[in-house]
């Protein structure tokens, strides 16, 4: 556990809460286990099925692990595609990959 995100986390929710920390990495599968979900439930009904325009900004494997789902990119040539830094991908849902 982590002192200092306790003491943190603790005077944010007015109580005393105990909170691991954050690991200093994190695997294509653990990014998509966490932005996968968030994507689907939240991004897709609350924005894409609206109609409305989304910026994500984030990791490059953040990135990856939501083209590898968009795309049925498979786990072994995911790593074959390059992730450009600092430059804009346009995605269209419609056209697909």
């Amino acid at each position: 556990y982590s002192a200092s995100e306790s003491i943190i986390r603790s005077i944010e929710k007015g109580r005393p809460t105990l909170h691991r920390k954050l690991p200093k990495s994190e695997s294509l599968k653990n990014c998509m286990d966490r932005t996968i979900p968030f994507f689907t439930e939240r991004i897709v009904p609350e924005a894409i099925d609206q109609g409305k325009r989304v910026l994500i900004s984030s990791s490059e494997n953040a990135i990856r692990g939501l083209l590898m789902h968009l795309c049925e990119i498979p786990e072994d040539k995911i790593t074959e595609l390059e992730i450009p830094h600092g430059l804009p991908l346009v995605f269209d849902l419609r056209s697909k990959c």
